[in-house]
């Protein structure tokens, strides 16, 4: 009988619990999410909006009471939810995680992610982001493209700030899928 892999959907939809276990590096309690709680997060991230991995962990942790969530399971996890848009985009499905706007921290797209730079890149008409850090509550950009809806486009100078709400998480009761 042949090993059948499972899909993605099948690996974000996996029984399982969160954990908050002690850290094995004594750096407090951990967070173990389950793969639906990053893919959630990843869904109320708003359009036109980005969030970096860190900031879904941070959230993660504060949602949970732990100290920090673990990076490598989140990074697992939001590789499989990408995964598993890509195979519900294919099934027809039109409301999808938005994975595209998970960014890294220095504001550059995910080559991991399911069709690397390439399919991510259209997702981001109105802002493409050269290089980006995220610091004390400030984002910095060292060069930015920004484009207004007609279609004109402002580069923005080095070092320009904008402010945190640029990456926030809305409440679930106020989120929408995009």
């Amino acid at each position: 009988m042949p090993n059948k892999s499972k899909t993605a959907r099948e690996k974000l939809e996996i029984e399982r619990e969160p954990e908050v276990v002690d850290d094995p590096r004594g750096r407090g309690k951990m967070l173990v999410p389950k793969p639906l709680d990053v893919d959630s997060l990843m869904r109320r991230i708003e359009k036109g909006k980005l969030a970096t991995a860190e900031q879904i962990r941070q959230r993660l942790a504060k949602d949970f009471h732990a100290d920090f969530t673990c990076p490598l399971t989140t990074g697992i996890f939001i590789r499989i939810a990408a995964e598993a848009a890509e195979e519900d985009l294919s099934r027809g499905e039109k409301e999808i995680t938005p994975y595209w706007r998970v960014i890294k921290p220095d504001g550059s797209l995910n080559e991991k992610l399911p069709g690397g730079v390439e399919a991510q890149a259209p997702h981001h008409k109105r802002i493409a982001i050269v290089a980006a850090f995220y610091h004390d509550a400030t984002l910095f950009f060292s060069l930015a493209t920004l484009r207004s809806p007609s279609g004109k486009q402002r580069q923005m100078p080095a070092g320009q700030q904008y402010p945190a709400r640029f990456f926030q998480f809305p409440s679930p009761a106020a989120s929408q899928s995009a």
